[in-house]
C-alpha cells in the first residue's frame, strides 16, 4: 500500500465535498489512519468530522453488523 501525502487527498476531499460543514466519516482497518485523516481534514477547515474509532477491525470485534 502506498500512502499519499495529506495535501493530495485533502485536495480530492475538497473536490468531492466542497461543503466544509457536511458530515464526513472516515474509516480504515484499525482507526489509526482515519484518525489522522480527521486531523488533516479539520486543518483544512472541515468541521463535522467523524472517525470510526477502532476501525473496521473494531467494528467486527464488537460484533456489529457487516454486509
Amino acid at each position: 500500500m502506498v500512502l499519499r501525502p495529506a495535501a493530495e487527498w485533502v485536495a480530492d476531499l475538497e473536490a468531492a465535498c466542497p461543503d466544509k460543514g457536511a458530515q464526513v466519516l472516515f474509516g480504515c482497518h484499525s482507526g489509526v489512519r482515519s484518525a489522522k485523516a480527521c486531523v488533516a481534514a479539520k486543518d483544512a477547515g472541515y468541521i463535522n468530522l467523524y472517525n470510526a474509532a477502532g476501525g473496521f477491525a473494531g467494528w467486527v470485534e464488537a460484533k456489529a453488523e457487516v454486509e
